[in-house]
């Protein structure tokens, strides 16, 4: 009897009916002596264990309630976050899942019951959640997207709404109501074990007198069998529980049955993915606010290398972008750093890459038959993924990556790629758009020289640094003469095209050092940090004479007789401040206005 017991629950991986079987044999042995009331028990025992079984069923929808209900959570966050239309793939898994999800439990449970209603509170609040806050993000992010009139509006709404917190609140209250639902399934379970011990207890009082060996030994192998089933049937609630606390990296170990065994492969399958999920979208979130820190596109690619490497693992990989005359694509960085493996060249031709020429991502596989593009060493590369990176409707650049070993880039690992060349592409256009209206704000937009605030932001500091260093500063004040009568003979136009040649004169005479700047109308300066008022005075005299000489031609026409006059002034002997150059600078000029136009005069 002890050897047919051991070899019943050894510990080997047995399926439950099977368990349940064998608990059953010894029992209908001795069930000849008591006759129906112990057949009875046993009929009593399978009804209950078909429970336990429905009720894990339960169990199992529960939990594919919290994984859909996270996963559209994610992919709604992720649009909003990239406004990447891929990034929204796991929201509309998650609607198929949640409707699938739907059929199974209106079939496993009844109308009426606990389970039903608790399910169809869920099922409501998830339809909210659908209707009220998910859609309505997704189109307004949309409208952000497609621009117009009213993007502004659109982008305030849509703050407005994720600042509200009511998807959050909505997604905890889903959490809620599924744990409620697993509690409701473990009090099931305890009732059917209560209602297995009723049994055995009757069977007790059937049989006492005639074979209690028989109904302490059915006691035995039926509470044995119930307790494996409750353990196994605990550790999947509580391991349940933690996931719906956040806890991803709980995993669950259950060898006992061959049903609980598959229950936690499914369950620690699922519990890693979401772990994986979790860590990608910690990664992202720190690399976005990593990024807007940054105050170069050098710093931002210095950051982003390193992210990249552990967001996209196991590959190699480079983020390539248009040079200024976009004839040529140039590596901006590449990863991992610690292998010399190559994706592609330093340097290539849009051409080269079919995603630059279709404007969209292209992934090939050489296996299948599919073509690389020319800028992957076909040597190095039998799969490769190219995805272009779009800023305002325009492709800067490529990201493009091909796997270092293993089976190859997944679907997660391109979705991953997706979602960096959009964050990366939006970072880039950030800093270029930053960067340009940064220069639109110190240019002076009809000449392309310093305005008069870049003059007063910077001589203050051109004055303080040779005030610290002892060198020498002058200034050069310069005045077109006669210039109302270009304006008033032949018009602005013709003015503003003696501007435009004298401000090109300027920059090309300057050195790197010197700060050319337009003050208005027709007046200008020129800081020269490190010049005496002797080199200044020469300096000077080299451009009116390059004035005199310059050929302004207006609508064909040649514009004859132009020439400047021009003050020069030196830091400290005539003025210690901006101002006070400035001013006998500006005097010098009117003294060489008044001697008689195109010269130089010193202050």
């Amino acid at each position: 009897m002890r050897r047919a017991y051991q070899r019943a629950f050894s510990g080997q991986r047995r399926t439950i009916a099977r368990q349940a079987l064998l608990a059953a044999m010894v029992p209908l042995i001795v069930a000849l002596v008591i006759a129906l009331a112990v057949y009875q028990l046993m009929r009593d025992h399978a009804e209950l264990s078909r429970q336990i079984e429905r009720t894990s069923t339960g169990l199992t929808l529960s939990q594919e309630m919290l994984v859909n209900v996270l996963d559209a959570q994610t992919g709604v966050r992720g649009f909003i976050i990239t406004g990447d239309e891929a990034f929204l793939a796991p929201y509309r898994e998650a609607l198929d899942a949640q409707a699938e999800t739907t059929a199974e439990a209106r079939q496993a449970w009844s109308p009426g019951s606990r389970e039903r209603e608790l399910f169809d509170r869920f099922a409501a609040q998830f339809a909210v959640y659908r209707r009220e806050l998910a859609e309505p993000m997704i189109a307004l992010e949309r409208q952000v997207l497609a621009g117009g009139r009213d993007s502004q509006r659109v982008r305030e709404d849509l703050e407005v709404l994720v600042a509200s917190g009511r998807d959050k609140a909505q997604v905890d209250d889903m959490k809620r109501i599924a744990r409620d639902l697993i509690e409701l399934i473990r009090a099931r379970v305890d009732a059917h074990i209560a209602q297995a011990g009723a049994h055995q207890r009757n069977a007790q009082i059937v049989s006492i007198a005639g074979a209690p060996l028989a109904v302490v030994l059915g006691m035995f192998l039926v509470g044995a069998l119930v307790r494996r089933i409750r353990g196994g049937l605990n550790v999947l609630s509580e391991a349940a529980e933690r996931v719906a606390q956040g806890d991803f990296s709980h995993r669950v170990e259950l060898e006992d049955s061959r049903e609980f065994a598959q229950l936690a492969n499914g369950f620690n399958q699922m519990a890693a993915r979401l772990e994986e999920r979790k860590r990608h979208s910690d990664l992202l979130d720190r690399l976005t606010r990593s990024l807007q820190d940054c105050q170069t596109s050098d710093e931002s690619f210095a950051v982003a290398e390193g992210y990249v490497s552990k967001l996209l693992s196991g590959t190699a990989g480079a983020l390539s972008l248009y040079r200024a005359s976009r004839d040529q694509l140039a590596a901006a960085f590449a990863w991992p750093p610690e292998t010399a493996a190559k994706p592609h060249d330093q340097m290539f031709e849009p051409g080269e890459c079919r995603s630059l020429r279709t404007g969209y991502k292209y992934h090939f596989r050489s296996a299948d038959g599919d073509p690389p593009c020319r800028h992957f060493p076909v040597s190095s590369a039998p799969e490769g993924l190219c995805i272009p990176m779009m800023d305002r409707g325009e492709v800067i650049g490529v990201l493009s990556l091909t796997p270092l070993d293993g089976p190859g880039l997944d679907q997660e690992t391109r979705h991953i790629a997706a979602v960096l060349a959009e964050t990366l592409a939006l970072n880039v256009g950030n800093l270029r758009l930053r960067d340009s209206l940064r220069d639109q704000s110190i240019r002076d937009p009809l000449t392309g020289l310093y305005n008069r605030r870049f003059l007063d932001e910077n001589l203050g500091r051109e004055i303080s640094r040779s005030r610290r260093t002892g060198n020498p500063l002058s200034v050069i004040v310069l005045d077109v003469d006669h210039f109302k009568q270009f304006n008033d003979s032949l018009g602005h136009d013709a003015g503003d095209a003696v501007l435009i040649d004298l401000a090109r004169l300027l920059a090309e005479q300057a050195r790197d050092m010197d700060l050319p700047c337009r003050l208005g109308g027709e007046e200008f300066l020129i800081v020269l940090p490190r010049a005496s008022v002797e080199q200044a005075m020469l300096a000077a005299e080299r451009l009116r004479k390059a004035v005199s000489d310059m050929d302004v031609e207006y609508r064909g026409q040649p514009l004859h007789g132009v020439t400047v006059s021009l003050g020069v002034a030196s830091y400290p002997d005539h003025g210690d401040e901006a101002e006070s150059l400035i001013k006998a600078a500006d005097q010098a000029l009117y003294r060489a206005k008044r001697a008689g136009r195109d010269r130089v005069e010193r202050a």
